[in-house]
């Protein structure tokens, strides 16, 4: 059963239906539905919190040279760090020196004075050519989750937007459509069967 309290004319209206099969499903599509917008507001604020709170960012992975470790298309995971903490094995994020772009590797050697590492991809045969100096290591990897970097850089073109704005929207549009729909019908029964 559903309980609903309409306000009509300042008295109080208790509504108690039982619900049909139809009516279970729009009840379930509709806790679906808040439960997937909670979802997206708390990851929302996730993202917009955590760089403050926690020191952490996230980078699209761009590239293949960390397969398997981390995967093309993957929204990886990055804690800010100290550069005398980092050691051989760890995996850090870095303004590439050749070409300046942010880049994900692992650290295999690091020179005696610590102000500079060498970085090798886990998929690449040989290590960077440049040695990577300490000031450039943006953060320290954390952990990643594959695909969502390519949701996120298609929710950033046209289409992504309008289909993350629209379907939600009209979802909404329909439901409540549906519901005035159905509060009209059950108001007009009364008066059909009295006459």
């Amino acid at each position: 059963m559903i309980t609903a309290n309409l306000v009509n004319g300042g008295r109080r209206l208790s509504v108690l239906k039982n619900l049909r099969p139809r009516g279970y499903l729009a009840a379930a599509l509709t806790w679906l539905g808040m439960g997937l917008l909670a979802v997206c507001v708390a990851g929302l604020i996730f993202v917009a919190i955590a760089p403050r709170v926690f020191g952490l960012h996230m980078v699209i992975v761009e590239g293949k040279s960390m397969e398997p470790t981390i995967h093309y298309g993957a929204l990886a995971i990055v804690k800010d760090v100290n550069p005398a903490k980092v050691k051989v094995g760890d995996v850090v994020e870095f303004n590439a020196p050749e070409t300046h772009w942010v880049t994900t590797h692992r650290v295999v050697a690091i020179a005696a004075d610590h102000k500079s590492f060498t970085t090798r991809g886990d998929a690449n045969n040989s290590a960077d050519l440049a040695p990577l100096p300490a000031s450039d290591i943006r953060g320290q990897f954390l952990f990643s989750i594959p695909e969502v970097g390519i949701a996120i850089r298609w929710l950033h073109t046209r289409n992504g937007l309008l289909t993350a704005v629209l379907i939600p929207g009209g979802a909404i549009i329909l439901l409540e459509l549906l519901s005035i729909a159905k509060e009209l019908r059950r108001r007009d029964e009364p008066l059909a069967s009295s006459q």
